[in-house]
């Protein structure tokens, strides 16, 4: 099962878990209960981090952890970078390339951060 289809499941089974209807969790993310369902089924690939923070808030899941599901780098480790100059310029290179799709953008930024990791604890 792909990755972003768990991360659907389990939006599902945290809402069940917590009594939510599909138009509670909608409006208390805010968006519609039909965009809620394509979430859960998989079928919506590339939701936007506000409304990952939202649903994490809301369902009281990990924000990193629903974010790695969705192939998304996690805001804190995104705005760590974001401090470094050097990788301010890097994400800005790559958000403005337009040949790029969002998951593509979503995966340089990831290997950034997992090199940047990983040279950070060899000069320790």
């Amino acid at each position: 099962m792909p990755m972003k289809k768990i991360a659907g499941e389990h939006i599902r089974l945290k809402r069940l878990e917590l009594r939510h209807s599909l138009e509670s969790l909608a409006n208390a993310v805010g968006v519609s209960h039909s965009y809620i369902a394509k979430l859960e089924k998989g079928e919506v690939l590339n939701p936007k981090e506000e409304i990952l923070v939202n649903i994490a808030q809301v369902l009281d899941v990990d924000e990193d952890a629903l974010f790695n599901m969705f192939g998304k780098v996690p805001r804190p480790a995104k705005d760590t970078l974001m401090n470094n100059p050097v990788f301010a310029k890097a994400f800005a290179e790559i958000d403005s390339d337009k040949q790029l799709s969002e998951e593509q953008q979503e995966e340089l930024k990831k290997k950034f951060i997992h090199w940047h990791k990983v040279l950070s604890k060899d000069n320790k």
